[in-house]
């Protein structure tokens, strides 16, 4: 199963069109804390095998992300604690066995 991994809109800057961009090591990303959304510095994640890293557009806080906030829908283990189960960007980097999407 694939899985995406979040950056936020701002962290990464095109370098130029022959070359990748540039991913920077912190990123800030919505997380529930206390009861509240938050947002929080956290270092970029690298792609794993079949994941990859996104440069987010775009996201959204769903209903899902709000019961999550209140104590009442659980995240599963070994998954993130960031916020967001939908979202829109720019593939930018690609961990292996990953072949569904590629960079850019």
């Amino acid at each position: 199963k694939l899985q995406f991994l979040y950056l936020i809109a701002d962290a990464c800057t095109e370098t130029g069109a022959s070359h990748p961009m540039a991913i920077p090591a912190n990123m800030r990303a919505v997380i529930a804390e206390a009861g509240r959304l938050v947002v929080a510095d956290r270092p970029v994640p690298t792609a794993g095998p079949k994941e990859v890293l996104v440069k987010i557009a775009a996201t959204a806080v769903n209903r899902a992300d709000t019961l999550q906030r209140k104590g009442m829908y659980a995240v599963p283990p070994g998954v993130t604690d960031i916020l967001g189960l939908e979202m829109s960007g720019t593939v930018v980097a690609t961990g292996e066995g990953a072949t569904r999407w590629k960079e850019g």
